[in-house]
């Protein structure tokens, strides 16, 4: 019999975890428990004992194996901690606090077979707690709503802007040939990854449905508004930046606005060491980032409107 460490799947799902098991088991709930996926979550020093997340382990065919890191790391660690042990044919990240919609993976089997490296999909969000819609990841909604799988300008503005892998069957062959790995950064670790990614692929495809439900909810690492934060997600958005005039792509920079509109928040002396440090990244355009923020404003108002 073959041994499950050697075993290959069809899917891998990653799931980085930190103090939130209750929202686990909500997490856990939207697999299906099929022979063909390997389920990794890798629990980044909660200090919560095995035997707790054993209990959620309810899978009979399902591989699910637990992971429990020995100090605090940071998500991005966590989900290289996981590609080490996957042997999926596909990628699937999971946040601990998300989930995957009922039909999901009736979705994703309709591409196991795709010769494309990435499937991009659809998503929703909700308050984690209400479950009513909120407004958080309406801009990556709006790109996928926008794109057309025959243009391919619009293909290029959702690999450069779509910089997350939820909602994403990437191909996990592209990861492995090309050592990609995530950022081991405390905030914004899976951006660098996502365009990596994007930039590696042969070919990717947009199915508009959606797959995915994003939560929003208080004390997560996306609402902490402190200036260390801030600043290490305007770094990040940096050296994306600066990749992707690297592969000739200038006219898709990602707007910085925003990071110097927040930096202005905590003072004038802050916002000059934000410009700075882009300086430190030379070759940024001012009036291309400018067309970025106002293309990022057009598509969701666009789809406002709908």
């Amino acid at each position: 019999m073959e041994s499950m460490c050697n075993k290959e799947y069809r899917y891998t799902i990653i799931i980085p975890h930190y103090k939130i098991i209750n929202l686990l088991e909500r997490a856990l709930n939207s697999i299906p428990d099929r022979e063909d996926i390997q389920i990794l979550i890798v629990d980044d020093n909660s200090g919560i004992e095995k035997r707790e997340f054993d209990k959620l382990n309810n899978f009979k065919n399902a591989h699910c194996q637990i992971v429990l890191l020995e100090e605090n790391r940071g998500a991005g660690f966590a989900r290289n901690e996981a590609l080490k042990k996957s042997n999926g044919q596909w990628l699937l990240f999971l946040d601990a606090d998300d989930f995957f919609e009922e039909d999901a993976f009736l979705i994703f089997d309709k591409y196991q077979d795709s010769k494309d490296d990435i499937i991009y999909f659809n998503t929703r969000s909700v308050y984690s707690e209400s479950l009513l819609p909120s407004n958080r990841f309406s801009i990556y909604k709006s790109y996928i709503e926008f794109c057309d799988n025959t243009d391919v300008h619009k293909l290029n503005l959702l690999k450069f802007a779509h910089s997350v892998p939820a909602a994403k069957m990437i191909r996990h062959s592209l990861v492995a040939e090309n050592n990609i790995v995530f950022d081991e950064t405390y905030y914004c670790n899976d951006s660098m990854f996502a365009v990596k990614v994007a930039i590696n692929s042969k070919s990717i495809y947009v199915d508009k449905r959606v797959v995915y439900v994003v939560t929003e909810r208080e004390g997560s690492l996306v609402t902490n508004p402190k200036l260390e934060a801030v600043k290490i997600r305007y770094e990040v958005q940096l050296r994306v930046n600066k990749l992707i005039r690297e592969v000739g792509m200038s006219q898709y920079q990602n707007s910085l606005l925003a990071y110097w509109q927040q930096a202005l928040k905590f003072g004038f002396p802050t916002f000059l060491n934000f410009i700075r440090l882009g300086i430190k990244y030379s070759g940024f355009n001012i009036y291309t980032l400018y067309l970025g923020r106002r293309r990022v404003l057009k598509m969701l108002n666009n789809l406002n409107k709908k």
